[in-house]
């Protein structure tokens, strides 16, 4: 799962209903309460950082854009759009 507000309140939720053995992507620092993370949920998180405008990341920009399209359509990208 990606979260792309990163806020603490989209960070729980996204949390909480992420799959045991999931990954969670933030785009912001982890605020998610400790309360939340249980032993053995086996949930990864992850904090993506990048821009693809910068000269050494213009080709994973152009290759990320050349298939997003087919990506949404095929599912392999899904954008969940949820209301905290």
């Amino acid at each position: 799962m990606y979260d792309t507000i990163s806020h603490a309140d989209t960070e729980a939720l996204a949390y909480e209903v992420l799959a045991p053995g999931g990954v969670l992507v933030i785009v912001l620092p982890d605020l998610i309460p400790a309360e939340l993370k249980k032993e053995g949920d086996n949930k990864k998180i992850v904090q993506a950082m990048g821009n693809v405008h910068i000269p050494h990341n213009r080709h994973v920009g152009a290759e990320l854009y050349a298939h997003l399209t087919e990506w949404l359509q095929t599912g392999k990208v899904v954008v969940c759009l949820c209301a905290a």
